[in-house]
């Protein structure tokens, strides 16, 4: 029962920390109770999506070295520590830099990485659609924390007392899922640690491939949904359909990562990249013709859905070039790509949006770089694979 615990668990730790994903229903509260900018709550935003790959890359090792628990438990700290400091301190600039910001921000990498890396080594041959369930839950998260703030607000809550129940029951939940995440015996015996950093895989086409589709996906999508609920008001789109939008792009970007980490092991993971980043571009192009609130809902679920692809196929494909043992060292670099379009994404969306009060500067960036992007890295990708005919064909092409 080891191995099912671990993906309950994984999903779990991935829905607390995915609820970040719901930020911009922050955004209002936020600039009314204390006086902040949109920009401001962007780049609150754009840290947390910033940071997270470096933790990543220091709780891979705290995984490699003392294993998936001690890992969980740290996040728990630090995340529900984040959360709790920011409600305490009432949601000042400065506590929601440092709280939400950084320790919230570590919490996550460090949770991320011991959810995702520890499933996929029980089911080394559904690799795709392991790390697709298991990632589900950072998706799924938003959905049940949008209706939890949009209650508490209507139940007349300020934003830094919602900030303070997040971080004590956030915190509680991913402590006793820590407890929960097991390594199959074989994998513990055949483990070694290194205490040398290697960075081997920087010479690697593959590498920079994943890492160029990975940042196209993430500030394409990260500008949308760090901005979805502003930018559902610029659009004139109801209050309704908009807190409506935030779930649906959620549940979307839920199922997305099952469905692209399935469509991945049945038609490869060059295929899928290239495929999904287009598609993706579209959707957040078609915002320009919103013509209604059920179409800018059916949108925001369309753009979640492939927005999901981001945190399936290019975890898949880590494991697949550099093999499972080396998914927790690596994929955090790759990583790195999606704090970078993190870091740009969500801010100038924001910022544009102060400058113009418009989005439209934004979507059109946005749109462009994923499809670019989604041709770049399937190209070099292919040209990889082309130059490596030992890796499998089926999962890669």
């Amino acid at each position: 029962m080891k191995k099912y615990s671990t993906v309950i668990a994984s999903f779990m730790i991935m829905a607390a920390l995915g609820g970040l994903y719901a930020w911009s229903i922050f955004v209002e509260p936020l600039k009314k109770g204390t006086g902040v900018s949109t920009g401001f709550t962007q780049i609150i935003f754009g840290i947390i999506i910033g940071i997270l790959p470096l933790a990543m890359v220091f709780g891979g090792r705290i995984v490699l070295k003392f294993g998936p628990m001690l890992t969980g438990f740290l996040s728990a700290l630090l995340f529900g520590g984040g959360y709790a400091i920011s409600g305490i301190f009432k949601a000042t600039p400065l506590s929601l830099l440092v709280g939400i910001g950084l320790m919230s921000g570590v919490g996550t990498g460090f949770g991320y990485i011991a959810a995702l890396s520890t499933p996929v080594k029980w089911f080394p041959q559904r690799r795709g659609l392991i790390t697709g369930i298991a990632t589900s839950g950072f998706g799924a998260g938003a959905i049940f924390l949008s209706f939890f703030v949009k209650h508490m607000l209507k139940s007349g809550f300020p934003v830094h007392k919602i900030f303070l129940v997040i971080g004590i029951c956030y915190g509680a939940l991913l402590l006793v899922m820590s407890f929960l995440l097991f390594e199959p015996e074989d994998f513990k015996r055949k483990k070694s640690f290194e205490k040398k950093w290697r960075f081997d895989f920087l010479k690697n086409i593959g590498f920079w491939a994943l890492f160029i589709g990975m940042f196209a996906g993430s500030f394409s999508g990260l500008i949308i949904i760090g901005n979805l609920k502003p930018l559902a008001a610029n659009l004139s789109i109801g209050e309704e359909a908009s807190l409506l939008a935030i779930s649906v792009l959620s549940i979307g970007n839920t199922f997305g990562r099952i469905l692209w980490g399935h469509i991945g092991d049945l038609i490869g993971m060059i295929r899928s990249i290239k495929i999904s980043l287009i598609l993706l571009g579209i959707v957040v192009g078609s915002f320009f013709v919103v013509a209604g609130d059920m179409l800018f809902v059916f949108l925001s679920f369309v753009a979640g859905l492939m927005f999901g692809a981001n945190f399936v196929l290019y975890a898949a494909s880590t494991s697949i070039i550099f093999g499972t043992e080396r998914l927790s060292e690596i994929y955090p670099f790759v990583s790195f790509a999606y704090g970078l379009g993190g870091l740009l994404g969500p801010p100038i969306g924001g910022v544009a949006y102060d400058l113009t009060s418009s989005y439209v500067p934004a979507i059109v960036i946005s749109s462009s770089v994923a499809v670019i992007g989604g041709i770049f890295a399937s190209a070099l990708l292919t040209a990889f694979y082309n130059k490596n005919k030992t890796l499998d064909s089926s999962c890669i092409t």
